[in-house]
C-alpha cells in the first residue's frame, strides 16, 4: 500500500518504509504512478484541503524575487544599449573604451545625449517595477532602449 504525508509532502510504500507518518493518507498505485509523471512535466505535488496529493503548476518566483530579476534585466538591457550606441560594430568591453573615450574627445555632447537618454529610459523601467504590485505586472514591464 502506498501513503501520502501532507506534512513531508512524502509518499510511503509499506513494503519499504517502516514507518509511515501519522497524517498520511493512502493512495492508489495508479494515482502514485500518475503524480509521479505529471511531476515529470513539471508540475508540482502538494496536499488538497483534504491531504490528498494533487499535481499543480509550480508557484511562480515571489514579488521581491521577480523584481530583481527585472531590475537586473534592465541594467543589463542598458547596458548593451550604450556599448551598442558607442561601438556599433564590435561591442566588446575594450571596443567600447576605446569608442567612449573616442566620442568624449570628437562629440563629448552626443555622448552625454546618448547616456541620458538611455539613463532616463533605465530609470522610467526601474519606476514601473517598483511600482508593480504582483508578479504578473512586473512581467509585464518590456524591457526596451532606444539606440
Amino acid at each position: 500500500m502506498i501513503f501520502y504525508s501532507p506534512q513531508t509532502g512524502g509518499f510511503y510504500a509499506t513494503h519499504l518504509h517502516a514507518h509511515i507518518p501519522a497524517d498520511a493518507v493512502a493512495i492508489t498505485a495508479e494515482e502514485h504512478a500518475a503524480l509521479l509523471e505529471a511531476q515529470t512535466r513539471g508540475l508540482v505535488i502538494r496536499p488538497d484541503s483534504a491531504g490528498r496529493p494533487v499535481a499543480m503548476a509550480a508557484p511562480g518566483p515571489s514579488l521581491v524575487d521577480a523584481k530583481a530579476a527585472k531590475q537586473a534585466e534592465i541594467a543589463a538591457a542598458h547596458d548593451a544599449a550604450l556599448a551598442g550606441v558607442v561601438a556599433i560594430s564590435d561591442p566588446t568591453p575594450t571596443v567600447v573604451a576605446v569608442e567612449a573615450a573616442l566620442l568624449a574627445t570628437t562629440d563629448p555632447t552626443g555622448l552625454d545625449y546618448a547616456r541620458q537618454k538611455l539613463a532616463a529610459r533605465r530609470a522610467e523601467l526601474e519606476a514601473q517595477v517598483e511600482a508593480a504590485q504582483t508578479t504578473e505586472a512586473v512581467t509585464a514591464v518590456v524591457v526596451s532602449y532606444p539606440v
